[in-house]
């Protein structure tokens, strides 16, 4: 288990420091907050994912996430009846 540890924290610095630096609803703490506190919080972070993947259990938060239909065409039409005129990304937290 030692090694998935350094492995994930290694992944979960990374993770944090190449986040842009916008925020949405979902994610109310600013980058640059998190990013001067990534190194305090990486290991519980780590932790937290690691016992999760491993027990199977996901926190009620890490469900969440905000769905926003987005237009495929470039010229935007009337609604029809046919979904496949639009897309929906997820703006998950990450």
């Amino acid at each position: 288990m030692t090694s998935l540890i350094t492995y994930y924290l290694q992944y979960t610095l990374a993770a944090v420091c190449t986040l842009p630096d916008k925020s949405c609803a979902l994610q109310p703490l600013p980058t640059t907050h998190l990013e001067a506190v990534v190194f305090v919080i990486a290991l519980f972070l780590t932790s937290l994912f690691n016992k999760s993947l491993l027990s199977g259990c996901v926190p009620d938060a890490f469900k969440v996430a905000n769905i926003t239909p987005l237009v495929k065409k470039s010229v935007w039409t009337p609604p029809t009846s046919s979904e496949s005129d639009f897309s929906n990304p997820s703006l998950a937290l990450t």
